[in-house]
């Protein structure tokens, strides 16, 4: 990397020589922590409304039937109009057709039932299934942010609230994440977000308003623009200001805090598409630490020892 190594802490080399070392034992504490429901989650927010829920769900059932009737019937109109015509009449076209009429039908017999069994509460899950999903959280000194999907598209939203989680209140909506990948998180009061879809980050105040959009897409060998099908995958505010980014690739880029490009701060190979690749920074930015799903690891960058200037 540039600036920065590898680093292997010794006590992490000799676990690993060790082998896998015994679960720490949680406490009674740390175990109610983990345990407590989150029930202001902002699906349940929006679940709340359960007569506007239901609506839309008896709203989305009845057009999902009537659709699939109106192609049923359209393909047994074209069987029967070719059965009128006599069998040795049938032209091999016709009879082809006819074959095929023949099989669409029979598999839309299952189809039929299918949508026969669906109910509103089935329909209500399909609809608030992105919801319940959580893609990232974040937490300032005075909100906390979390995005997940919408119950429309495939966008994702942002929800603020309290430390307490009440008061949600949905502050962003229709962002653009690739492969079920969208991470938010703070910097100072406002919000990072990595646009992977667009290849950029951009900065928002706590309600939602756009300060500014930072980067670019560009070939792979342009070290200050975000390559691939979706860059930037994840995001980083350091204590200083500057902003570091990950991408699928393992690659991690540094800007300033005006968005402005660094440099590239360090580089390890990962395999697979496109994934989560969470990072974080030390306070005094010395090392960047970033995950690495495919491999079940955490890869620690550790920032290059300068040589003194000559007086």
């Amino acid at each position: 990397g540039i600036g920065y190594r590898f680093w292997r802490p010794e006590q992490s080399d000799e676990r690993q020589r060790q082998g896998n070392s015994p679960r720490p034992t949680a406490s009674p504490t740390d175990l109610l922590f983990r345990s407590r429901p989150f029930r202001s989650a902002p699906g349940n927010c929006w679940l709340a409304n359960k007569d506007a829920l239901k609506k839309q769900a008896e709203a989305q059932l009845k057009q999902q039937r009537e659709s699939f009737q109106t192609t049923l019937k359209r393909f047994k109109e074209m069987k029967e109009n070719l059965e009128k015509v006599e069998p040795g009449k049938r032209t091999a076209l016709q009879k082809r057709q006819l074959q095929q009429y023949e099989s669409i039908l029979k598999s839309y017999a299952a189809t039929e039932k299918y949508y026969q069994g669906l109910s509103v509460d089935s329909i209500v899950a399909q609809i608030t299934g992105r919801l319940r999903i959580i893609n990232s959280v974040a937490i300032s000194g005075k909100d906390v942010f979390i995005s997940c999907g919408e119950s429309k598209g495939y966008g994702y939203a942002v929800w603020r609230m309290g430390h307490d989680f009440k008061n949600a209140k949905q502050v962003l909506s229709g962002l653009g994440g690739c492969c079920g990948q969208m991470d938010v998180q703070v910097s100072g009061p406002n919000l990072l977000v990595a646009e992977n879809t667009r290849h950029q980050f951009a900065r928002y105040d706590r309600d939602g308003k756009k300060l500014g959009s930072f980067g670019k897409r560009g070939k792979d060998t342009d070290v200050e623009c975000f390559g691939g099908c979706c860059n930037p995958m994840n995001v980083c505010a350091g204590a200083a200001g500057d902003v570091y980014t990950s991408e699928s690739e393992g690659i991690i880029k540094r800007f300033n805090a005006r968005g402005e490009f660094q440099g590239m701060v360090g580089f390890a190979p990962l395999t697979g598409g496109c994934k989560n690749v969470a990072l974080a920074v030390s306070p005094d930015g010395s090392k960047v630490y970033f995950c690495d799903l495919p491999g079940s690891r955490i890869v620690v960058l550790a920032k290059k020892a300068t040589a003194p200037k000559a007086e």
